[in-house]
């Protein structure tokens, strides 16, 4: 079924049961739907107890459905992206290879928005079949939800979306209001242009290179939400947060403060996986210190407050060649080596270990926090040291 294949409408007011959002009445203020490429694409503009919402709905042909709830102040970046990716100024860098677009393809460029309790980004990626827009909503303790638009109907949905800013002025000046609310800016609302792609039609600005990632903005509480949410038996608040993307994961960085003190929230999120670990504020100094060392190739270099450990070569997926299973063992698929070691123990006794590792794909640090039952990891790649630095030196100025 082809992307040019009708758009319909429904107008008036319904009310209809809310679903996931418990008792909680919902109202119908407008909707539609187009067919892409055997997919349908519905768009509804609801209002609850909380205000208006657009409700973006993917159903393919297996009748899979995925959703978005998509807030006022998102709009318009989503209209930005596609506007720029129709008219053709956004494209992948000359050097990205025919392999580089295999499995999921990379990344032309991305958006980020922080609106608490929810984080949304807007992709424009492209793979060895198509280009497409990936939008995610994202919120702590609920997961992930994601819509793909294949770039057949971007033209569609761009008319469409265009459409509901004149239908209903009350959706758009609902996140003007938003904006003019908070304290500060909790995200430029633009998109970024990463390694992975260009804008075409824009100078360039003569600074020196950056590394191969996208530095979100930092977020502040908006004004009426800065008060401490309960967590456990202590109040928590959030005081700043940054992301740190790259073609494959993403380093989510939060400034928290509790009855017990501040802390960092580092997490990492991996192809669907994500792991967590919470640095001590006095642990941010010697940290930043060891990534300048990284940075520079200094694998000795010796930093107060981190205590230096003998490094081990390890063969990663591959038992020891004994000679009772010498025959019976596989080769190893790649051997990883600790250039250094370094361990840090906090004030409350919390151990972790940074470990400077070296493999067949490349170099990275391994940032490991030792819990009573379990110890969880975070590992950074080569070209996200300077990125990874830049946001620690953030987060000890801001504290």
């Amino acid at each position: 079924m082809s992307a040019d294949k009708g758009v319909s409408e429904g107008g008036g007011v319904a009310e209809v049961d809310a679903g996931n959002d418990g008792d909680k009445r919902q109202m119908a203020i407008w909707s539609k739907f187009c067919v892409i490429d055997e997919k349908i694409y519905y768009f509804d503009v609801r209002k609850n107890t909380r205000g208006l919402y657009l409700k973006v709905t993917e159903v393919n042909a297996q009748k899979r459905r995925n959703t978005v709830l998509v807030q006022p102040k998102v709009l318009d970046s989503l209209l930005d992206l596609l506007k720029a990716a129709i008219q053709g100024e956004l494209e992948p860098a000359a050097d990205v290879t025919d392999k580089d677009l295999e499995g999921h393809g990379v990344t032309i460029t991305s958006c980020f928005l922080d609106i608490p309790p929810k984080k949304y980004y807007i992709d424009l990626g492209q793979n060895k079949w198509h280009r497409y827009l990936k939008l995610v909503e994202s919120q702590s303790g609920f997961g992930r939800s994601v819509v793909l638009i294949p770039e057949s109907g971007w033209l569609q949905i761009k008319r469409l979306l265009d459409e509901l800013k004149k239908d209903v002025p009350d959706f758009c000046q609902r996140g003007q209001n938003i904006d003019s609310k908070a304290k500060g800016p909790k995200t430029n609302g633009k998109f970024n242009t990463k390694a992975g792609g260009k804008r075409t039609n824009q100078k360039q600005p003569s600074t020196p290179p950056q590394p191969p990632v996208t530095v979100g903005v930092v977020s502040s509480p908006p004004e009426g939400d800065d008060k401490s949410s309960k967590h456990g038996a202590h109040n928590k608040s959030v005081l700043m947060s940054r992301t740190i993307q790259t073609q494959y994961k993403r380093f989510f960085f939060d400034l928290q403060e509790n009855d017990m003190g501040r802390f960092l929230k580092v997490a990492q999120l991996s192809r669907g996986t994500r792991e967590t670990v919470v640095l001590p504020i006095e642990f941010l100094a010697p940290l930043a210190e060891l990534c300048q060392a990284y940075i520079d190739k200094d694998t000795s270099r010796k930093i107060d407050k981190l205590e230096i450990m003998v490094p081990k070569s390890s063969l990663a997926h591959a038992p020891e060649n004994t000679p009772d299973n010498t025959k019976k063992s596989p080769q190893p698929k790649h051997k990883v080596e600790t250039l250094s070691a370094h361990s840090f123990q906090s004030e409350n006794g919390k151990i972790f270990f940074m470990d400077f590792r070296e493999s067949s794909f490349g170099k990275y640090f391994r940032l490991s926090e030792r819990k009573s039952h379990r110890r969880t990891a975070i590992s950074v790649p080569e070209d996200c040291f300077a990125a990874f630095k830049q946001v620690l030196g953030e987060v000890i100025v801001h504290k």
